[in-house]
């Protein structure tokens, strides 16, 4: 028994000699600056770092990669509250990276490794084409309706657009519009929301015809649906907006409560999308940049308020902004906000569209449409 005792205290004492394993609260974001037509790394480029808390806090510092193209950011506090936000400049283009968490449930300090890829600049807007812009009448709801915009786009050059106002060169730094985008001029632009992109964008500027985004625009296709609401007179919206890019396709898609008259836009009867009728109106032919586009959207004298029917249906789950005002590819976990019931239908449209594209496969379509379903039988939280 003394024996045991013994034995006892000698294992204690052992252990409390023994270091304390702790989680890591410091990390390391590392990486390389690379030409994107070449794969070649890139030296004497400057890379940013901000970080970001859900409070929206910010701050950033800057490092110049070396001539093997390699940058390095150390000491930089773990936790899945903070995220952080790689941005290249070139050339007179701002080139972002996706959002970055450092776990804080290692014992070693966390590194993780980066890339970066820069192209070329050039500020031409013919290298601009939007190959869909496809535009939704959501709701009616309160004298407004919820519009959704998808766009397909492609940079037909070899190298990033810019902008035709400029670079980051020339304006000292100072954010400027790279792709613009034309909203009606009733857009309440306060309620303007991205909820997809296939580019990270770091930041949205109010421009007097609509918005633009800062973010290069490197060679390919592309991606981007936003959603906004617009207040209307006498249950009548208009969509009206002027052409900024070369549009190969422009179509309207409503219920069939909305009657539509446009000077550039055809009926083309009724399509379904992901099992849910519209009624689709769109262009014959081509627009080139600057036409002006007269829409107007009126809803039938006989619509109830509240959501038109025919309109729910349950596509692919779209995260709302997190508090912080940067849409990146990969973001931290954050608490999104409560969906009110005209947020679920501009989640709805969206994710019809990506199904419809096949960017998300049938069974996570299903598991969301579900999801929705329960939500919106609920209502809103």
């Amino acid at each position: 028994m003394r024996k045991g005792v013994m034995a006892g205290v000698a294992a204690l004492a052992l252990a409390a000699m023994q270091p304390q394993t702790t989680a890591a609260t410091t990390g390391t974001i590392e990486g390389r600056v690379l030409d994107g037509s070449t794969n070649e790394p890139l030296g004497g480029v400057q890379v940013t770092l901000t970080s970001g808390t859900a409070q929206g806090e910010t701050e950033t510092e800057s490092v110049v990669t070396d001539p093997k193209g390699r940058y390095r950011f150390e000491d930089l506090t773990t936790g899945d509250d903070l995220f952080y936000a790689l941005d290249a400049r070139y050339k007179g283009g701002l080139f972002p990276g996706s959002a970055i968490t450092l776990p804080e449930d290692t014992e070693e300090e966390p590194v993780i490794d980066t890339t970066l890829k820069v192209w070329d600049t050039i500020d031409d807007p013919a290298s601009i084409v939007v190959e869909r812009n496809d535009v939704f009448v959501l709701e009616s709801e309160n004298g407004k309706v919820g519009v959704l915009e998808a766009f397909q786009i492609t940079n037909v050059s070899d190298k990033a657009y810019i902008g035709r106002g400029g670079s980051m060169e020339t304006s000292g730094n100072a954010p400027v519009p790279s792709l613009g985008f034309s909203l009606p001029s009733g857009a309440e632009q306060e309620q303007l929301q991205i909820y997809e992109s296939s580019l990270d964008i770091p930041q949205l500027l109010r421009t007097d015809f609509g918005f633009g985004i800062t973010t290069a625009i490197p060679p390919g296709n592309f991606t981007i649906t936003y959603t906004y609401s617009l207040p209307g007179t006498a249950a009548s919206y208009d969509l009206s907006r002027r052409v900024l890019y070369p549009t190969l396709n422009f179509a309207v898609f409503t219920s069939e409560k909305f009657v539509v008259t446009s000077n550039r836009l055809e009926p083309q009867g009724s399509v379904e999308i992901r099992d849910r009728a519209y009624e689709q109106f769109s262009t014959k032919d081509d627009l080139d940049a600057g036409a002006s586009v007269q829409i107007t959207a009126l809803a039938d004298a006989g619509t109830p308020p509240g959501l038109i029917a025919g309109m729910v249906g349950v596509l692919v789950l779209v995260a709302l902004l997190g508090a912080i005002p940067f849409v990146r590819r990969r973001r931290p976990k954050t608490e999104t906000r409560p969906s009110s019931r005209a947020h679920i239908m501009q989640e709805i449209a969206s994710l019809d569209l990506a199904r419809e594209r096949d960017e998300i496969g049938e069974p996570e379509w299903q598991a969301a449409r579900q999801h929705l379903k329960d939500k919106l039988e609920k209502g809103p939280s």
